[in-house]
């Protein structure tokens, strides 16, 4: 059932960055796939926050982190095309080592949440998730446009 819905969750960001919705049919597919595989992480990542805060279902935690390293790889994959444009800033291609570096970070922290299941006690989850949006953050505040 969890592969189910990982799968799922990446054919459906897939779908989204092929559709091109939100008027980004001018944008190049890398883009289109940059932000809807963002979007996804963002998502997810609320929803861990809402379970480690008491609000969501404790049960579904693997589900939301095991979507978050499937997109969370992807989205490096295609960010390693280095196409510009998007949210992301220039800087991230003048600096790419340093960004290439953060996104290595930013996959392996999502699959180290990812590997933890179910069965994690809550300090565990809450380090994890910690390391995860800490990483989240400095990528962030480095290489993407300022909303």
């Amino acid at each position: 059932m969890k592969k189910t819905i990982v799968t799922l969750s990446a054919v459906a960001v897939l779908m989204g960055s092929t559709a091109m919705a939100d008027g980004a049919a001018d944008k190049h597919p890398d883009l289109a796939f940059r932000h809807h595989t963002m979007e996804t992480i963002k998502d997810n990542t609320g929803a861990l926050s809402a379970i480690l805060k008491g609000q969501g279902e404790a049960e579904n935690f693997d589900v939301y982190a095991d979507a978050i390293a499937a997109n969370a790889k992807a989205f490096t994959v295609v960010a390693k095309q280095k196409v510009p444009g998007g949210e992301t800033l220039d800087a991230a291609w003048e600096n790419f080592e340093d960004y290439s570096g953060k996104l290595d970070k930013f996959t392996a922290d999502s699959a180290a949440i990812a590997a933890l299941g179910n069965d994690a006690t809550m300090q565990q989850r809450v380090a994890a998730f910690t390391a995860l949006t800490k990483n989240c953050k400095a990528c962030h505040d480095d290489y993407r446009k300022e909303h």
